[in-house]
This record gives structure tokens, sequence and C-alpha cells, in this order.
């Protein structure tokens, strides 16, 4: 389950830029900001091989481990388990290096 940066802020990250995709001067002046939002898919979300269309087919509430059996709404928590795949962080940019950008607080 991933953990909010602030909970593990050495853990490091390198976002590789495709450059047969991606131009490399996407990444111009980037090294300017301190931080950047990070928009990614949770690629392990078991929901999507279940999907099928139906709201029944996502639990409503989960128990998350930091909050002792509490069951609370699924959008409420990091949990990757959720209809829609699609995760937001903010991470600390630590270095540019060509197509390469060094991240922590992942």
């Amino acid at each position: 389950t991933p953990r909010q940066g602030s909970v593990a802020p050495l853990t490091n990250g390198k976002i590789t830029i495709d450059t047969k995709i991606i131009s490399p001067t996407s990444l111009e002046n980037l090294q300017h900001f301190s931080h950047m939002w990070l928009i990614f898919v949770f690629h392990q979300n078991t929901n999507l091989h279940n999907r099928k269309n139906s709201a029944a087919n996502f639990p409503s509430k989960i128990t998350p481990p930091r909050l002792g059996g509490e069951k609370v709404g699924i959008f409420s928590t990091r949990t990757p388990h959720r209809p829609n795949p699609i995760g937001l962080t903010m991470v600390k940019l630590e270095s540019i290096m060509n197509n390469v950008v060094f991240v922590s607080g992942v």
C-alpha cells in the first residue's frame, strides 16, 4: 500500500522519460522547482481485473492499517484498490540528468 511522502521522506525514485514519445525539452526549467506533482497508474490494482461496470464490484469502505480496524470510505484513503487506477502524489525534485528525473518522498 502506498505511503505518504511525509511518512517516508527518504524513499527515492526515478522517472525516465521515453524520448521516442516525449521530447527531452519538456523537462526544461523543471530544475527551478522544489517539488512536482506526479500522476501515475496503480498498476497492481486488482479491481481492474474484476471490473464489470457495477458499483457492487468495488468495496465502498476499507480498513486502512493505521486506523486500528476502523472502516472508512475508499476515497478517503490511499488504497490502490479503487474503481479508477489513477493516483496523484507530490514528490520532492532532487535532480534531472538528461531524460531522467530523480525524486524523493515517493
